[in-house]
């Protein structure tokens, strides 16, 4: 394994981002508790979005499978690139409906 400086700066970012990633979750759920804002609605609102995000996963999944068997998609990178921007997305709009829509 060649550890080039674009590897280890790469290892870097990449744990570093998952480490302030939960600690920022972390913190933010400790705040909003001080500040009762983990209420019912907020459960309600987190347990749908998680609901209606992992169906659009689920559509997402099946059409890059189709895509990778009609040879649209020939390496695994984008296929999981692109299941992950559903699943972001589709989490971020369902929560952004969900606040308007109770």
């Amino acid at each position: 394994m060649n550890l080039g400086l674009d590897n280890v700066l790469g290892m870097v970012g990449l744990f570093g981002g998952l480490l302030l990633g939960a600690l920022g979750y972390f913190l933010g759920r400790h705040f909003a508790a001080q500040k009762r804002g983990l209420d019912e609605r907020y459960m309600e609102i987190e347990k749908r979005s998680r609901n209606t995000s992992w169906w659009w996963t689920l559509a997402g999944i099946y059409i890059v499978f189709f895509l990778v068997l009609v040879e649209g998609i020939t390496s695994p990178a984008p296929a999981i690139g692109i299941v992950l921007l559903i699943h972001m997305a589709s989490y971020s709009f369902s929560v952004f409906y969900y606040n308007v829509k109770y």
